[in-house]
């Protein structure tokens, strides 16, 4: 395993990057530009043939005010672009990794209302769903949105999944290859979740109620099917398993629980054997535990060195596992970005 410095954080006219591949290795890039009077989602193509990176290609409407940009990959090369347009539209647009360009961009949801925060997940067969949240038509404050994604047709309607009025934030969701969906979110300062099982959205449910500031969540799907959410807690950093057999989720787990610190920003992806690995941060440092469906979830361990700065929104992990294993994280700290990544 290896730990380095790559880059220096400078802030430029280019923001919001988000990074997508398939099982080839083919990928793509979507960052945002800020020009004199729009900020235009783009989006750059990396043919793994070829080794090349393809020119930059602007994917929002006409004159966008664009934030909070992002695609989503399949491993099949399914590509879905997601950002939010002012005065509060989720737009999406989909290709393919391999295709020349891009469909006609869709709206979400054409309520009149604003909306925010995208959050996309995309199976390996390209079934997923996207989340947001904000006002709904009656102007309710911060109400959950999903609206499933099918990988032979286009995107359905968008539906309400929270269980009563406002507080909304957060939202995260997955989903698995068979169409099932799993949202959670915060809201107030419990730790909600809804399932979408059967063509249906069950009741939403608390994951775990207030106890000592709930916030922060994260959840995916493994290769079996069953989800995975991870979610700070006060001082802990909490983790539940759904299990797709039996249809409900096991015990909360504890993994990690220092009196100094606040465990908050979960990342976390699963394997295709059940395995998964959850990076977070923890007061001055980034921290790390696997789960393996026979032993759990591991001691936490120190990824990083004592952070310089760790404003959350700077030092925010991210997580990201390959095809043959290998790990990668990475976190920006006092002006600069560092790496860690672990080969099998």
């Amino acid at each position: 395993m290896r730990l380095q410095r790559i880059a220096l954080a400078v802030r430029s006219r280019a923001e919001r990057f988000s990074l997508g591949t398939d099982s080839l290795g083919n990928a793509i890039f979507i960052y945002q530009r800020v020009e004199a009077t729009s900020i235009e989602p783009r989006a750059v193509r990396f043919d793994s043939s070829t080794r090349l990176w393809g020119p930059s290609e602007v994917i929002s409407r006409d004159g966008a005010i664009a934030n909070s940009s992002l695609v989503r990959v399949s491993s099949e090369g399914d590509v879905w672009a997601v950002w939010t347009e002012a005065p509060g539209d989720i737009l999406l647009r989909r290709t393919r990794t391999t295709a020349l360009g891009w469909e006609t961009p869709i709206v979400a949801l054409a309520d009149g209302a604003p909306k925010r925060s995208p959050r996309a997940t995309l199976a390996d067969n390209g079934a997923g769903a996207v989340a947001f949240y904000g006002n709904d038509a009656a102007n309710q404050a911060n109400s959950l949105w999903v609206a499933a994604i099918d990988p032979e047709d286009s995107v359905g309607t968008a539906v309400r999944v929270d269980p009563n009025v406002g507080n909304v934030s957060l939202a995260t969701i997955a989903s698995n290859e068979d169409g099932e969906l799993m949202a959670v979110w915060e809201q107030v300062d419990d730790i909600w979740f809804a399932h979408f099982v059967n063509e249906q959205w069950e009741p939403p449910a608390l994951i775990e109620a207030n106890t000592n500031a709930a916030c922060c969540s994260a959840v995916e799907a493994d290769g079996a099917g069953n989800f995975l959410a991870a979610w700070g807690q006060g001082r802990n950093m909490r983790a539940r398993r759904f299990s797709r057999e039996a249809q409900h989720w096991e015990d909360i787990e504890v993994l990690s629980g220092d009196d100094n610190y606040t465990a908050i920003r979960p990342s976390l992806k699963a394997a295709p054997n059940g395995e998964a690995w959850l990076v977070w941060l923890e007061g001055p440092v980034i921290r790390m535990s696997h789960f393996t469906p026979e032993t759990r979830w591991s001691y936490p361990e120190n990824l990083s060195l004592s952070l310089e700065d760790t404003d959350p929104p700077i030092a925010l992990p991210r997580l990201s596992r390959a095809a043959d294993g290998t790990l990668a994280v990475v976190w920006a700290d006092g002006g600069y970005v560092w790496a860690w990544v672990n080969r099998p």
